[in-house]
């Protein structure tokens, strides 16, 4: 499976394709991040159920990124031995990728980490549930949700 997606974020909403490739026509799937109940990022596209094509290893090396500016600090913890905080109004980098497959053919694993000017505040993983809903919380109030439409 992979999974072909259209991002806009970042740098004047540039569009970047993430995992190929261009001709998927599968289930699908929304990808967010939410910061205070609010959604501080969006992509959606296909999943694939197959891909007969050649991707050279490109699907290595795609991820989406986007940054933003949240209006408080955020206190990051079980990354590091002890808990630290980004400091507020301060530019957070957030990348997304696909990290790797589950034996489960209906659920695959997207890496994220969120970098600052100084510091990557943490770098872990998601579970994607092809078949539903999912959601994952790295901090208080910051979430990344997966599902299928």
């Amino acid at each position: 499976m992979l999974l072909s997606l259209l991002a806009t974020g970042g740098a004047a909403g540039a569009q970047t394709q993430w995992f190929l490739p261009e001709d998927c026509s599968g289930t699908d799937l929304t990808v967010s991040v939410v910061f205070d109940g609010d959604r501080v990022f969006e992509s959606h596209g296909p999943a694939c159920d197959e891909y007969e094509g050649n991707l050279d290893g490109r699907w290595e090396k795609e991820k989406l990124s986007f940054e933003f500016e949240p209006d408080r600090e955020i206190t990051w913890e079980n990354y590091r031995e002890h808990p630290f905080d980004s400091p507020a109004n301060s530019v957070l980098r957030i990348d997304l990728w696909l990290a790797g497959a589950s034996r489960d053919p209906d659920a695959w694993i997207v890496g994220l980490s969120v970098h600052g000017a100084d510091a990557t505040y943490m770098n872990t993983i998601h579970i994607a549930d092809l078949t539903g809903p999912s959601s994952s919380c790295i901090a208080e109030s910051f979430c990344i949700r997966t599902s299928t439409d």
